[in-house]
C-alpha cells in the first residue's frame, strides 16, 4: 500500500500546473489628467502591494489608480510577497472637448461654450470668424459667446493652454436664424449632404406641452430618430432634461431621422415665480421681523441689501441692525437668482418685534394649463416623518368630468435615499435628500403636477443603551464600512476609565457587547482601516507595565482590534530607541486618520497633557509598526480632515508655546511629506473642519482663539467666526458666523450640502463661565448663513457626529445643561 500511495503523489505532482508569473492587468491604458482607473493583478498566491513613484499618481491597497495632472508616461508597479515585481504603463494625454448648449438659434442668442477637462492653470479662447473672446480660467473652461447679428452657418473655435502646450480643439457649426419662428425651419446645415429626404413627416408625441424649470419631458417618435433642442440636454433617447434657469418662453424640438421628413415641435416653459412678505414692516433696533416666501419651484434663500443693515438667522428670521432707519432685505429664488423679491424694514427706537404674520398663497405659479396642482409645492420634514399631500384638478366648462385615476410616484434627486407616496399622496421618506413627488393621470399623461421634499437628518435620543455605554463619555468611535458603529472606551460619571468596546447595528436598535481593551482608556484616537479592523491609539488611563505595576496617564501602547473576529490582532513589540524609548501610542489631543492606502495618520498631541505638541508617525498594519515622518511638531486641539484625492488636510492647534495656531498643512502618502498649505485668518485650536462636499472648500468654524486649555476643557476665549479654505489656491476667507461661540464641538457635512454644527462650550462677550449652548446650527453655503436647526433644553460635550450609511447621522456625547451667558 505504500508504494502505491507514493506513486499516486508522484503522479499528481507531476501534472500540477507551473506557476503563472505576476502580470498587471490591464498592462497599458491612456488616460485623461486626473481620471482613474483600476489595475489587478494576475498569477498572484500571495499578498500584493502597489505603488506608484512620486509625482505618478497615486495608487490605492487595491488597485484603484488616479492619473497625476500633468501629461506623461508613468508607471503602476506591483510586487507580490510570492511572485516578485510586475507594471503597467499608463499615459496621460490632455485630450479636451469643446460641448456648446445649441447649435441653432436666433440672431444675438448667447452660444454658451464648455470645455471638458479643464485644469486650474489653463486658460481658454474662444472665437466666431474674427470676434475674439478670452475667457478667465476661474470659470473653468465656460464662457459664452454673443451670436452675430447676421444670420448664416457660422463655426465656433476654441484653443486652450494647458501643461506648457496648445491645443486647438475641434470646431462646431452653429446657424442664426433672421426669424425664430418655427413655422419656417432652416434644415440645411442638419440635413445629411444637404439632401431632403422624401416621405410624409411623422409627429413628434410629448409629455407634456407645458414644463418648469428642472422637469424631464420625455418625446418619442416611431423609426431611427436624432434629436435636437433650442436649450436643454438630454439625459437619453428621446429625453429633455429642461435647465433649472432657463428665460426662453419656449423650447423648439427637432427630429432628423434619415426617413422620412424631420418634425418640430414645441414645449412651453413656466418661469419660476416667488411670493414673499410682508412688504413693508416695523420693528426696533436688535428686534426681529419674521419673513415668509414661497418659490413655484426649489427653494428661497434671504439676503440683506445693505451694508450693515442687519442679518438673517434661520429661515427669514431677521435681525434688525442697532442703528434706527430704513433697510432692505431680498428673498431670491436658489434655482433662478434672477427671481427675486425686495422687502422693506423700518428700523425705529422703542418698538419691540414684529409680531404679525405673512401667510403666502400655498401655490404662487397656477398649474392650470397642467390640469393638476400639488399642495403644498414645496415641504422640508425630518427623516422618518411624513407629509400628506394634497392633489387639486383645474378643469374648464369642456373638460368633462375630473380625472378618476390618479397615480402617486416619488424618487429621489439626489441619487440617494428611498420615500414612498401611497394613493393617499402620504409621503415618507426614511433617509435625507431631495425628492420628488409627482402625480399624474392616467388617462391623460399630460396632465400632471409635482412637489419637491426636502428631507432632513432627524437627531433623536436612542432607546435600548445598555446601562454601561449610557453613562459613559469621552469615547472613540469609528464608523465601519459595514454601516454599524464601533464604540471605543471612555469614563464613566465617577470620571473612571472604562476599557469595554461596543458594537451599534446598522439601524441603530441594538448594541452588541465586543472585545475589551487591555487597559481602561478615555479619549482615545480610533479610526477604521481597510479590511473592518479598528486602531486605537492613545488617550488617558490606566496600565500594567513589564514588571506588573499600575501606572496612570497617557497610554503608552497602541491595539488593533477586530470587531467582526471579536478578538484583537496581535502587534509586534515596538522598535528600541523610536519615539525616545517609547512607542510612538502617547498622543493627548491629536489626530488619527485612516488612510485610503489602508496605512493610518496617527498627528502631533503631546504624550501628557502638559504637552502643546508632539510628533506624527504613520501606521503600516502589515508590519504592525509606527514609522516615524519628517515634518512639523502639531499641536494639540488641530483638525485633521481626509480629502477626496487621498490627502490629508490639518489646520490650526496649539504651537510650542501653547497658543494658538494659523498653519495649515497638507500630508500627501504618496510622498509621506508635510507640505505647507497656507495660514487661516486666525490662530485656532478645538475648532472643527468640515469638507463642503464639493468646489474644493473646507468650512472651519469656531475653535478657542486665546488661551490654552485646562483639565475640564474649558480655559481660553472660544468663537463664533469661520472661515473658508480654498483647496484650489490655498487661501481662507471670511464667511458667516455662528449663532454661539463653540469650541470642541462637532460639525458634519449632510447630504443635502449643508453642515451640521452641535455641541460644545462657549462663552459670553465678557469672559465668565463657560455655557453650552443647547442650539443646533446649519451651514448654507450658498447663503453663507447660519440657521438655527433645533433648540433643546440641554448641550452636549464632547460630540461626536458621524454620517452612516442612507445618510443618518450618529450622534453620542455627554449631556449636560443649557445655559447662555448674562452678558
Amino acid at each position: 500500500m505504500v508504494p502505491f500511495a507514493i506513486v499516486v503523489l508522484v503522479a499528481v505532482l507531476a501534472q500540477a500546473p507551473r506557476p503563472v508569473p505576476l502580470q498587471v492587468k490591464p498592462s497599458q491604458v491612456s488616460l485623461q489628467p486626473g481620471a482613474l482607473a483600476s489595475f489587478s493583478a494576475e498569477g498572484l498566491q500571495g499578498t500584493v502591494v502597489w505603488s506608484v513613484a512620486p509625482g505618478e499618481g497615486w495608487i490605492a491597497w487595491n488597485g484603484e489608480y488616479k492619473a497625476p495632472d500633468k501629461p506623461g508616461v508613468y508607471r503602476v508597479r506591483a510586487r507580490g510577497t510570492k511572485e516578485g515585481e510586475a507594471e503597467a504603463t499608463v499615459e496621460v494625454m490632455y485630450r479636451p472637448r469643446l460641448r456648446v448648449s445649441a447649435t441653432r438659434g436666433p440672431k444675438g442668442f448667447p452660444l454658451e461654450f464648455r470645455v471638458e477637462p479643464f485644469p486650474e492653470s489653463a486658460t481658454c479662447e474662444a472665437w466666431i470668424e474674427s470676434t475674439t473672446m478670452r475667457r478667465s480660467t476661474a470659470l473653468r473652461g465656460i464662457g459664452s459667446v454673443q451670436a452675430p447679428e447676421m444670420p448664416g452657418l457660422y463655426v465656433l473655435k476654441a484653443t486652450v493652454s494647458a501643461f506648457g502646450e496648445s491645443v486647438e480643439l475641434s470646431s462646431v457649426e452653429f446657424r442664426v436664424e433672421d426669424d425664430p419662428s418655427p413655422s419656417i425651419p432652416r434644415r440645411e446645415a442638419l440635413v445629411p449632404n444637404g439632401r431632403e429626404p422624401q416621405g410624409e413627416s411623422v409627429p413628434i408625441t410629448l409629455s407634456t406641452n407645458l414644463a418648469f424649470p428642472g422637469d424631464e419631458v420625455v418625446l418619442s417618435r416611431k423609426g431611427p430618430t436624432e434629436w435636437w433642442s433650442s436649450v436643454g440636454s438630454w439625459t437619453g433617447p428621446g429625453k429633455l432634461l429642461i435647465p433649472v434657469q432657463t428665460r426662453e418662453q419656449s423650447i423648439t424640438v427637432f427630429a432628423l431621422p434619415r426617413r422620412p421628413n424631420d418634425a418640430m415641435s414645441w414645449i412651453g416653459v413656466q418661469p419660476i415665480t416667488l411670493v414673499a412678505g410682508p412688504s413693508e414692516a416695523m420693528c426696533g433696533p436688535g428686534k426681529f421681523v419674521k419673513f415668509a416666501a414661497l418659490a413655484s419651484r426649489g427653494p428661497v434663500v434671504w439676503e440683506v441689501v445693505d451694508a450693515e443693515g442687519g442679518e438673517f438667522r434661520g429661515d427669514g428670521k431677521f435681525i434688525a441692525p442697532p442703528k434706527p432707519g430704513t433697510y432692505h432685505v431680498r428673498a431670491r429664488s436658489l434655482w433662478d437668482p434672477k427671481v427675486a423679491e425686495e422687502l422693506t424694514v423700518e428700523v425705529e427706537a422703542g418698538l419691540g418685534d414684529y409680531l404679525a404674520d405673512f401667510d403666502p398663497p400655498r401655490s404662487p405659479a397656477r398649474p392650470e394649463a397642467k390640469g393638476l396642482s400639488l399642495v403644498p409645492p414645496l415641504v422640508k420634514l425630518d427623516a422618518g416623518t411624513y407629509m400628506s399631500f394634497s392633489a387639486s384638478q383645474y378643469q374648464e366648462p369642456d373638460d368633462g368630468p375630473p380625472e378618476a385615476q390618479l397615480q402617486w410616484t416619488a424618487h429621489s434627486l439626489t441619487g440617494t435615499g428611498t420615500a414612498t407616496v401611497d394613493r393617499d399622496g402620504v409621503f415618507t421618506a426614511s433617509a435625507p435628500g431631495l425628492y420628488e413627488i409627482r402625480i399624474a393621470s392616467l388617462q391623460h399623461p399630460e396632465r400632471w403636477a409635482r412637489a419637491i421634499a426636502l428631507v432632513e437628518p432627524s437627531i433623536k435620543p436612542v432607546k435600548g443603551v445598555p446601562s454601561d455605554l449610557s453613562d459613559r463619555t469621552m469615547a472613540g468611535h469609528a464608523a465601519l464600512a459595514t454601516g454599524e458603529t464601533f464604540i471605543v472606551a471612555g469614563r464613566n460619571k465617577a470620571l473612571q476609565p472604562i476599557g469595554t468596546c461596543y458594537l451599534r447595528s446598522v439601524d441603530g436598535t441594538g448594541f452588541t457587547r465586543n472585545v475589551d481593551l487591555l487597559g481602561p482608556r478615555w479619549e482615545p484616537l480610533v479610526a477604521a482601516l481597510q479590511g473592518g479592523q479598528v486602531l486605537v491609539l492613545g488617550g488617558t488611563g490606566t496600565w500594567k507595565d513589564p514588571s506588573g505595576l499600575v501606572k496612570e496617564g497617557a497610554v503608552p501602547f497602541a491595539e488593533f482590534l477586530d470587531p467582526a473576529a471579536r478578538q484583537r490582532v496581535p502587534l509586534p513589540k515596538p522598535v528600541p530607541g523610536a519615539y525616545n524609548g517609547e512607542t510612538p501610542s502617547r498622543h493627548v489631543g491629536g489626530s488619527l486618520t485612516a488612510l485610503r492606502d489602508g496605512t493610518a495618520l496617527a498627528c502631533g498631541g503631546g504624550r501628557k497633557a502638559g504637552d502643546p505638541t508632539g510628533p506624527s508617525f504613520l501606521f503600516n498594519p502589515v508590519s504592525g509598526r509606527f514609522e516615524p515622518l519628517e515634518g512639523p511638531d502639531l499641536g494639540q486641539g488641530h483638525a485633521a480632515l481626509l480629502l477626496d484625492d487621498g490627502r490629508v488636510f490639518l489646520c490650526g492647534g496649539l504651537d510650542a508655546g501653547g497658543r494658538p495656531s494659523a498653519q495649515c498643512w497638507f500630508f500627501d502618502p504618496r510622498t509621506r511629506r508635510f507640505n505647507a498649505a497656507g495660514t487661516m485668518t486666525m490662530g485656532r485650536a478645538w475648532h472643527a473642519a468640515t469638507g463642503l462636499g464639493y468646489a474644493g472648500q473646507i468650512l472651519i468654524s469656531g475653535g478657542v482663539i486665546e488661551g490654552g486649555r485646562d483639565n475640564e476643557g474649558t480655559s481660553g476665549r472660544p468663537t463664533a467666526t469661520c472661515e473658508l479654505f480654498k483647496l484650489a489656491t490655498g487661501q481662507c476667507v471670511r464667511t458667516g458666523s455662528m449663532n454661539h461661540p463653540r469650541a470642541e464641538h462637532a460639525g458634519v457635512c449632510l447630504p443635502t450640502g449643508q453642515v451640521l454644527v452641535l455641541g460644545g462650550w462657549g462663552k459670553g462677550r465678557k469672559g465668565g463661565p463657560p455655557y453650552y449652548p443647547g442650539v443646533s446650527e446649519d451651514y448654507s453655503s450658498d447663503s453663507a448663513i447660519w440657521s438655527v436647526r433645533d433648540t433643546q433644553p440641554y448641550g452636549v460635550k464632547h460630540p461626536v457626529l458621524l454620517l452612516l450609511q442612507m445618510g443618518n447621522v450618529f450622534l453620542t456625547g455627554e449631556p449636560v445643561a443649557s445655559t447662555v451667558p448674562k452678558d
